[in-house]
């Protein structure tokens, strides 16, 4: 009796620790920042999208913003948000370079990575 109850409680403390170890760890794997840009859309209908997500080690958003465009003339789209956003820019009848921008922060100036793609 006294080995079952020696037993039983060294399975309730692994338990009891495999939860705490869960817990503490859940939230440092969704830390992190990821973006990406990218020529979209379809013949007649391209379009410049960039996407960005950021999150700190207890899993809460940061502020971003990003842009896009398309060629060289065009204006920039800029998104500001919290978490995950996207921004598309306007439409191009042919194919054509793509600009992106990704920062975090809450304007414009906070930008701090910028690229462009060749299609």
């Amino acid at each position: 009796m006294k080995k079952m109850v020696t037993n039983m409680k060294r399975a309730i403390t692994v338990f009891v620790l495999t939860l705490v170890l869960v817990g503490a760890v859940s939230p440092v794997a969704q830390a992190g920042v990821d973006y990406s840009g990218k020529l979209a859309g379809s013949p007649g209908n391209y379009y410049a999208k960039t996407k960005g997500s950021g999150y700190d080690d207890r899993g809460y958003a940061y502020n971003l913003v990003v842009y896009a465009q398309i060629k060289d003339s065009s204006t920039r789209i800029y998104v500001m948000g919290k978490g995950s956003i996207v921004a598309n820019s306007g439409t191009c009848s042919t194919k054509a370079k793509t600009y992106h921008g990704f920062g975090i922060g809450t304007n414009k100036s906070d930008i701090t990575d910028t690229w462009q793609k060749q299609w």
